[in-house]
Formats: C-alpha cells, sequence, structure tokens
C-alpha cells in the first residue's frame, strides 16, 4: 500500500471548505491526475453516494468507481475507489482555525491489484508528486474561487 499525506491551510470557513470538497465531482477541477468526474445519483452528497472517474497516471487514462463510505459534516469525508489495478481510500478531515480559515487533512491510500503491485516501489515518487499537486490544486481552487 501507498499513503500520500498532505495538510493545506485554505482561507474559506470550514463549511465552504467542506462542501466544495464533499461534491466529489468537483475533483476534476483540482486534481490533475482526474480527467473527468461524474455524479451518479440526485441531491446533495451522501454516505452511499456514487462518482465515476476517468483518472490519468503516467499518460494512461483509466475507469474509477469512487463511493462516499463516511461523512461528517463540516469535518469528515473518506471516499472509496475502485478500478481495474487499484483501489483507493481518499480521507480528508477539515478543522477550522478560526471562522475564516480551514486547515485540511488529506490521505490517499492506495492499493495496488494484480500485477501493478509489482510496480509500487518504482511508482511511488510520481504518486508523490501526483498527490502534492493535487492538495495543492485544491488549496489553490478554494483560495481564488467563491466555494
Amino acid at each position: 500500500m501507498v499513503r500520500l499525506e498532505e495538510t493545506i491551510v485554505v482561507e474559506k470557513p470550514i463549511d465552504r471548505a467542506f462542501e466544495y470538497a464533499s461534491h466529489w465531482e468537483n475533483i476534476a477541477t483540482w486534481d490533475p491526475g482526474t480527467a473527468a468526474a461524474t455524479k451518479t445519483f440526485e441531491g446533495p452528497p451522501h454516505v452511499g453516494g456514487v462518482y465515476d472517474l476517468e483518472v490519468l497516471f503516467m499518460g494512461r487514462t483509466s475507469s474509477m468507481t469512487y463511493t462516499i463510505t463516511d461523512m461528517h459534516h463540516p469535518t469528515r469525508l473518506v471516499v472509496k475507489g475502485t478500478g481495474r489495478t487499484v483501489d483507493a481510500v481518499d480521507t480528508l478531515t477539515f478543522l477550522a482555525l478560526d471562522e475564516n480559515s480551514t486547515e485540511i487533512h488529506y490521505i490517499a491510500d492506495l492499493t495496488f491489484k494484480g500485477l501493478a503491485r509489482f510496480l509500487e516501489p518504482a511508482l511511488r515518487p510520481s504518486l508523490d508528486k501526483l498527490g502534492k499537486r493535487a492538495v495543492r490544486g485544491l488549496a489553490t481552487h478554494l483560495s481564488v474561487s467563491t466555494a
């Protein structure tokens, strides 16, 4: 398993930061490793809500299905992704630093399947870079948006 872990601070109230991030279809706007994300259900995000993603890694696109498995507004969001060669669990925790800023702690646990699991050590540097770029993208987007 590969664990990617980053912490950022954004100048947004916790409710607004959580609201934006909990709409997992927004990941395509801030994560350069996501080409597209589609919500497959009606209504607001909720435990059991499913999203279809097209993810990019090393020049290849693959499909993954993500499901919200845990959600405590406005402090915690957990989504589990399943793809052909990897399973992922993304955990975002939110902490209000004051009324206008929020700390977001992001953990992505990636478990490779099949032959891909043997490539895990070689992939780690690229995955680390991708994780850092994704979290920076979230910070940048929340800083410049009205989310």
